[in-house]
């Protein structure tokens, strides 16, 4: 059987203050869903500023990005060069920032 982290996500936002929603907390920031060296350099800072666990590679519109703290509507990318070697993929980044940035200012939802 394996641990659906999303799920356990959904439920402590749901339930936020409840019973055992630290430990369910500190079991989800412990999710080790990360893709790059610069992605776990980025859990690391969170981790040592004290900053509440993020998501980590969560869809937000449909668009994977990632690190989300949604309360905050903040969303952090941490791809470095290699990733955005290739044109269409620093476009594509683009348009994805743009289409969340008129989403979150025009009040809009980001889930």
């Amino acid at each position: 059987m394996r641990l659906d982290v999303d799920a356990l996500r959904r439920a402590q936002e749901r339930a936020p203050g409840r019973r055992g929603a630290g430990n369910v907390a500190r079991l989800v920031a412990s999710d080790p869903r990360t893709r790059s060296k610069l992605e776990r350099a980025m859990r690391r800072i969170c981790r040592a500023l004290g900053a509440p666990p993020p998501e980590v590679n969560a869809k937000v519109l449909g668009i994977e990005r990632d690190f989300v703290w949604r309360a905050q509507r903040l969303v952090v990318e941490t791809d470095g060069g290699t990733f955005h070697l290739p044109k269409a993929a620093r476009e594509r980044d683009y348009e994805d920032d743009a289409r969340l940035a008129q989403l979150l200012f025009s009040g809009g939802s980001a889930s």
